[in-house]
């Protein structure tokens, strides 16, 4: 079967119709974002790191560059200055905040199997925990061609998992460590998002 050049040429037209289907080269300015409040289960440069390689997976075509310095204090305008120096069409900084729950697990509305209309989970939740981590990023993303925030509105993160871990242990903490990666991998999903609503809708 034949496809006619006429499709072909209708179908590259569409793709580079959309920026984010064509996935056009966009360049992000990444400046230190700050970690506030005292609970703080990742560093600031393990921070940076696992921003940079989460908005890589979730959209290649979108390439980061941190700023060495950490400069927590800025207005648009000198965000969108230093993001026209390093040759960005976007800036992003800000802050993170997390805090952790943990609880004894209970069966109450569990579908546990042995129990009254349980079925499924072979296991009971005796000695396990459910631990939370939840985060909220106020992250401000600069369009530099116009030198104004283009979003900031706080993006709620939340993670979970149960755990027979014991409490305040080695595996305890390596668990708070997973989740907030996890919270990390989520702000990053919106910020790509972001980027390409921006993209396609012809703001950029």
């Amino acid at each position: 079967m034949k496809i006619s050049s006429l499709f072909l040429l209708m179908s590259v037209l569409f793709l580079t119709s959309y920026p984010t289907l064509a996935q056009e080269p966009q360049k992000l300015l990444l400046l230190p974002l700050e970690i506030k409040g005292n609970y703080r289960p990742i560093q600031q440069d393990a921070l940076s790191e696992l921003l940079v390689d989460n908005i890589k997976k979730a959209a290649p075509h979108v390439s980061t560059t941190v700023y060495e310095e950490k400069t927590y204090m800025m207005s648009p305008k000198e965000a969108a200055r230093l993001g026209k120096m390093a040759g960005a069409n976007f800036v992003l900084y800000g802050d993170l905040s997390f805090r952790k729950d943990v609880k004894a697990a209970s069966l109450t509305g569990a579908n546990t199997e042995g129990y009254p209309g349980g079925s499924g989970i072979k296991q009971g939740f005796a000695g396990r925990y459910m631990v939370t981590v939840a985060g909220v990023g106020h992250g401000k993303l600069v369009d530099v061609a116009s030198g104004k925030i283009i979003a900031e509105r706080p993006e709620l993160l939340l993670q979970n998992e149960y755990t027979g871990a014991v409490k305040g242990g080695a595996k305890m903490e390596a668990l708070e460590q997973k989740l907030a990666d996890q919270c990390v991998r989520q702000f990053a999903k919106h910020l790509v998002e972001k980027i390409q609503e921006e993209v396609k809708n012809g703001r950029r």
